[in-house]
């Protein structure tokens, strides 16, 4: 299996691109802004398409980042409530003295 991140030179020049600064590489992400862009995802077979963990701002400079995203797998019997259920706040039994 191949899994490509970073867009390559086959990218349409149509597609909003920006560039990410990694600790140790540069890394050019699309921006999923317009139907042309989701038809070439589609048409590249893309796996994910995820709501990334930074922002850019409408200038394209890149802004602080204010999400946090977690990306669930559930196993099979596992469905939207028990994903729901990881996320909300666990009571703690009391401590014993």
């Amino acid at each position: 299996m191949f899994f490509q991140k970073n867009l390559d030179d086959s990218t349409p020049d149509g597609v909003a691109r920006r560039t990410i600064a990694h600790r140790d590489h540069n890394s050019d992400y699309p921006l999923l802004n317009d139907r042309a862009t989701l038809t070439w995802l589609g048409q590249i077979s893309a796996l994910e398409l995820h709501v990334p963990q930074w922002r850019f701002r409408c200038t394209g400079n890149e802004h602080n980042p204010d999400r946090l995203v977690l990306d669930l797998d559930p196993g099979e019997g596992m469905g939207l409530a028990e994903c729901a259920e990881t996320g909300r706040p666990q009571t703690c039994p009391a401590r014993l003295s």
